[in-house]
């Protein structure tokens, strides 16, 4: 009876196999498509097995899709005569079933367009995030107004707008006192009260305030600028610099103490705007510490230069200044003072070294025309960087 059954068995498993095999039976194409199709059905059923192994609780809903969507139709068995054929046509996908559709997520989300969802308690998150934030901006403003309000003291004749700053600083404590405790359950009732603390503009009013206050300050330290700029012009050591122009650097300031009194009209005419666009022309590129810098910088060389022996070490150097020395003559005195701040530490201690040296031994050292190829080299002169010439002046000498 064993024998039989094990027998029943073979022939069954035989038959299966050869009509495996004879499924896949074919020429080229054909061959290729049935293969195919097995194998991503296959495939489809390893992909099904893993993501149950990871998600137990999508596998029923992945399983009942698959079982309406992937099972491929068992195909008739081929005669003798004709091959078997395989027509590919799509497969319409059915919706999911009520039933098969996983469960919503608990956590509230928002929707793709990116406008909350309709539910309330991620709303009311939403709204104490903002406020969050507003309650951030607030501690800055109140800051910031302290510190205005400071300077309003400081000021005479400003009491209106110390009056001003403590009313503005009083109404964003107050604001606060109402949006920081909030605890209700309706998030639109917060955000409404966050909307109309921001009609206030307190940053606008800030600004407004800054600038009253700043104003008085700016314009004094302006003119004590020009005045000290005036002082050194008149003084011997700054006349000897060469290649000054202090015809043309006088109208300059001329110019500049016009658009200053122009800028304190418009402040004691209660026109800031006008005031500080007056002030901000008089600063563009000639602001007066600007040019008083220039000159202690070229006093300090020029006076260096008077102990060196050297003409062609002094006629390099002034040539590197020169560049500097236009840029001033024309009004430019941020560009002339960026230029000679960037190679004056250098430029002194060269002559600095070399002046040591001649008073040892009174006459420059072996080095200073390399040390000197090498700075022009670094920073650029009308004759830097020949190094034939250097060469036949250190033979010369």
């Amino acid at each position: 009876m064993k024998k039989k059954t094990k027998s029943k068995t073979r022939a069954r498993s035989a038959k299966n196999l050869a009509r495996f095999f004879h499924y896949h039976d074919g020429e080229g194409h054909e061959r290729a498509i049935k293969i195919g199709a097995s194998f991503l059905a296959c495939l489809a059923l390893l992909i099904i097995a893993f993501l149950s192994m990871l998600i137990p609780e999508l596998a029923p809903a992945a399983l009942a899709q698959e079982n309406e969507t992937a099972i491929l139709p068992t195909p008739p068995l081929p005669t003798a005569e004709t091959a078997p054929t395989v027509e590919t046509s799509p497969t319409p996908v059915p919706a999911p079933s009520p039933e098969n559709q996983s469960a919503p997520s608990p956590t509230p989300v928002p929707q793709e367009n990116g406008e909350p969802g309709p539910n309330e308690e991620w709303e009311r998150q939403n709204a104490l995030q903002d406020r969050n934030n507003v309650l951030r901006e607030m501690r800055d403003q109140k800051r910031e107004l302290r510190k205005v309000c400071a300077q309003f003291k400081r000021l005479k004749n400003a009491s209106a707008d110390l009056a001003a700053c403590n009313q503005l600083l009083a109404q964003v404590a107050e604001w606060e006192g109402k949006i920081k405790p909030w605890n209700g359950a309706e998030a639109q009732e917060l955000r409404e009260l966050m909307d109309d603390y921001r009609e206030l503009q307190v940053w606008e009013q800030l600004s407004t305030l800054q600038l009253k206050a700043n104003l008085p300050r700016e314009l004094n330290d302006f003119f004590r600028s020009l005045n000290q700029v005036e002082r050194l012009l008149k003084q011997k050591s700054f006349q000897k610099i060469p290649g000054l122009n202090f015809e043309v650097i006088r109208g300059k300031l001329a110019e500049i103490k016009a658009l200053h009194a122009a800028a304190k009209s418009c402040y004691d005419a209660g026109d800031l705007e006008c005031a500080s666009e007056k002030l901000n022309e008089a600063r563009e590129g000639s602001y007066p510490g600007e040019l008083e810098g220039s000159l202690h910088n070229l006093r300090n060389i020029n006076e260096m230069l008077r102990q060196v022996k050297n003409q062609e070490v002094k006629d390099e150097i002034k040539a590197l200044l020169q560049s500097a020395i236009d840029s001033i003559n024309a009004g430019d005195w941020r560009e002339g003072r960026e230029d000679i701040e960037s190679y004056n530490n250098e430029v002194t201690q060269f002559l600095q070294y070399l002046i040591r040296a001649q008073q040892k031994s009174r006459k420059a050292p072996g080095d200073t025309l390399q040390r000197l190829e090498k700075l022009l080299n670094k920073y650029g002169g009308e004759n830097g960087g020949d190094g034939n010439d250097h060469a036949g002046g250190q033979d010369r000498r």
